[in-house]
């Protein structure tokens, strides 16, 4: 399967709003295209999100981070799901956030769901925490990529029923997590 862009959309987006559409099975050529799309996708890196009371009140460069601050969006879940409520384990970097994110997403044993939540398509990447669950960490990590952006949502850290939320219509799982 040729990887990349085909009619100006990339082709892991073609396969899952396909999938989504017809419902069929993913096919393992397929599925390591959405992976490959997905792990090199990043936070989108031209943003600036809103840090959040959950992000408040850590030290970020040098100063206290305010709820109404903007930052970049991999700054922001960096600081609320590693440094204020350590998810991963202490002295993570927001380098090894990010290089967890991508290792998550390409692992062959993640769970990939196909869902929509809050009405926009996204793939959900579900991977075991193990070594990277920290005090206040999950067993299992989420990385949620929106087709609609092309990057990734967030990613932190939970259980398996947390992945079912009244806000996700749940179309397909792609591969269960193992």
């Amino acid at each position: 399967m040729e990887s990349g862009r085909t009619g100006g959309e990339p082709t892991a987006h073609r396969i899952l709003r396909e999938i989504a559409r017809a419902g069929r099975r993913i096919t393992a050529a397929e599925l390591a295209e959405v992976r490959r799309q997905a792990a090199s996708a990043g936070f989108p890196p031209n943003a600036l999100e809103r840090a959040g009371g959950r992000a408040a009140g850590v030290t970020w460069q040098g100063r206290q981070v305010s709820a109404s601050d903007r930052l970049p969006p991999a700054v922001v879940h960096y600081l609320r799901h590693v440094v204020k409520r350590p998810e991963w384990p202490a002295g993570t970097s927001l380098a090894g956030y990010i290089s967890s994110i991508e290792r998550v997403v390409l692992d062959p044993s993640c769970g990939v769901l196909l869902s929509t939540y809050q009405g926009e398509l996204q793939v959900s990447f579900v991977g075991r925490a193990g070594i990277l669950r920290g005090p206040d960490g999950q067993p299992w990590i989420v990385v949620e990529y929106r087709l609609a952006t092309g990057h990734w949502v967030t990613a932190h850290q939970i259980t398996l029923r947390d992945i079912l939320s009244p806000k996700r219509v749940i179309i397909q799982w792609l591969r269960r997590p193992r």
